[in-house]
């Protein structure tokens, strides 16, 4: 059995803020630390193996996961989980079963990473920018093929269709802006992909200064309302109220 010592260490680090903070808003500034400290500056000096490094985004995963359960009064439990849609099978980062019908389901995604040491080579940063398009192509073909699957094809209204179809899709996103990231651009990207296609999206963007991980902060009004519209405790909430309602 494969043991990742920086992924473990930063896995069990974050849950305990989880359990302390019970907000992610309230926990950002220790997440950046954590995620720095605990692994990106191992990364950066060339420490820490890639199919561990490659584990962050199920260290954001399970961080969400339990935000989800510890913010529905530990109510809803929310796993990964293989199921079927209309086309294909899908490996999903969070999924909620009742009467074997799929209620909830999301992916939750991490993207950008440092530059960093490969043996004698340096390997610059990796911009969220070289990735996101594959990554929201994914998340969006996931929704509907599962929604198509679940409630069926006939849709008269493609916005009332999303609102109310079955499974309820969520994304949470973590994403490290870097030097030649189009921040407007991105959050734009985010907003469509919540007004077309998932019923929720959370993201949580930051930046490398002066030798830490900082929250990003946009002076642009629209930008700003809409990351308020697309914030991760927000969109946890909303699973939680489905949840709620649908369930009782």
């Amino acid at each position: 059995m494969v043991v990742f010592k920086y992924i473990t260490e930063l896995r069990e680090e974050l849950l305990r803020l989880a359990e302390e903070y019970r907000s992610f808003s309230r926990m950002k500034e220790d997440f950046l630390l954590l995620l720095y400290n605990k692994l990106n500056k191992h990364r950066m000096r060339g420490i820490v193996p890639e199919g561990e490094y490659r584990q962050k985004g199920n260290v954001f995963r399970d961080l969400i996961e339990h935000l989800i359960w510890i913010r529905s009064g530990e109510k809803f439990r929310l796993r990964s989980r293989r199921v079927e849609g209309a086309t294909e099978i899908h490996d999903l980062d969070l999924a909620f079963i009742l009467d074997q019908k799929l209620i909830i389901a999301g992916e939750v995604k991490m993207l950008g990473s440092p530059p960093h040491r490969r043996g004698r080579e340096i390997k610059p940063e990796r911009a969220t920018r070289k990735d996101i398009d594959k990554r929201l192509k994914e998340v969006k073909f996931t929704s509907i093929d599962l929604k198509l699957k679940y409630t069926g094809t006939q849709i008269a209204d493609w916005h009332k269709w999303i609102d109310k179809s079955i499974p309820q899709f969520y994304s949470f996103w973590a994403c490290r802006i870097g030097e030649e990231d189009n921040v407007e651009l991105i959050i734009r990207k985010f907003k469509s992909l919540r007004d077309w296609y998932n019923n929720g999206v959370g993201i949580f963007l930051f930046k490398e200064e002066n030798g830490k991980y900082t929250p990003l902060e946009v002076e642009d009004g629209e930008m700003r309302r809409i990351l308020v519209e697309l914030d991760i405790d927000s969109t946890i909430d909303e699973i939680v109220r489905f949840l709620s309602k649908y369930r009782y």
